[in-house]
């Protein structure tokens, strides 16, 4: 009975790791796809980088792949 609600706990946080992540993953993805809209309107590095929270160095290799 003891190693079932182990398992049964184990396979609960593994399942909200995983929920989390894949929910960073998300905002990242939506951080990236903002910063490349503001790319296309010319908007500085700078701003793009206080707006999204991506650094420079990464919206310089997104500058990179237009």
């Amino acid at each position: 009975i003891r190693r079932k609600a182990f398992l049964r706990e184990k396979a609960i946080k593994d399942y909200v790791t995983n929920i989390e992540g894949a929910r960073e993953e998300g905002i990242k993805e939506e951080k990236i796809s903002i910063a490349k809209k503001l790319l296309k309107e010319n908007i500085e590095i700078r701003t793009i980088a206080t707006v999204t929270g991506l650094t420079e160095e990464e919206i310089k290799e997104l500058a990179k792949d237009k």
